[in-house]
């Protein structure tokens, strides 16, 4: 027999409390990655600065952190009593992640690190 009781106000503040650290997390990123000064420029400049050895260096270092990234996904995440574990994982990152940004804003007034 399903449970059909309206939720309470606890539970509607909690999930509405959710919901704001996740789109704090998101604006947060974007913001640090899109700004003037920002991940992305950055990470342009200096692939366009570097040497062409040290650049492949750093391409085969993404190359082996994926496969070990992989292979420790495969690993971790291929039982059943762990499917639900990575969405809750990267739930719970994005929320830290956007207390962190609520904070420095609140702090700071801006989401720039």
């Amino acid at each position: 027999m399903e449970n059909n009781r309206p939720e309470n106000l606890i539970t509607t503040l909690k999930a509405i409390g959710e919901f704001t650290l996740l789109v704090c997390g998101i604006i947060g990123i974007a913001v640090e990655i899109f700004h003037d000064d920002g991940l992305l420029r950055k990470l342009l400049s200096k692939l366009m600065d570097s040497a062409f050895s040290s650049s492949m260096i750093a391409l085969v270092g993404v190359i082996a952190v994926f496969a070990i990234g992989a292979v420790w996904y495969d690993r971790v995440f291929s039982k059943v009593e762990n499917i639900r574990a990575l969405g809750d994982f990267l739930m719970k990152a994005m929320m830290l992640t956007g207390a962190y940004f609520l904070y420095l804003f609140l702090t700071t007034g801006s989401f720039k690190i």
